[in-house]
């Protein structure tokens, strides 16, 4: 049995421990990954979604905070789809609560009104960014 295996995350090696998650070896990798998954938020009451990332050979996009690492393998966490799927996401949460967290006591310091601004998530629609993401020319 291994005691490590390889995870490549934006083109960054990492070892992780088989049978964790991958939202742990993305964590160590990008500071800034866009998730709510770790975050204490009232106003969720289950897993967000916003943690996908693109793993290679893999057809879908995955939620990195239960996939679990059992090979090796590469992800990106920043490409023109994840970021078009997470303003998506971010576009249901915020519609549902009206732009505001009703339970949330942390209105001004909200992580999921701050990801919805740094998405330019908007009231009237999901438009997409005209920001240069990974891969874009």
């Amino acid at each position: 049995m291994r005691s490590h295996i390889r995870v490549v995350v934006d083109g960054r090696s990492v070892k992780a421990a088989p049978g964790s998650m991958l939202l742990d070896a993305v964590e160590r990798v990008s500071r800034e990954f866009s998730t709510l998954c770790t975050q204490p938020l009232s106003c969720l009451n289950k897993c967000s979604g916003l943690c996908v990332v693109d793993v290679v050979g893999d057809p879908k996009l995955r939620r990195a905070c239960s996939h679990p690492i059992d090979k090796p393998l590469s992800c990106e966490t920043y490409t023109r789809s994840l970021r078009r799927e997470r303003r998506r996401i971010l576009t249901a949460l915020i519609s549902k609560r009206q732009r505001r967290c009703p339970r949330c006591k942390s209105r001004r310091t909200c992580a999921l009104l701050a990801l919805a601004r740094e998405y330019d998530v908007l009231p009237t629609g999901p438009e997409i960014s005209n920001r240069k993401t990974k891969g874009s020319n």
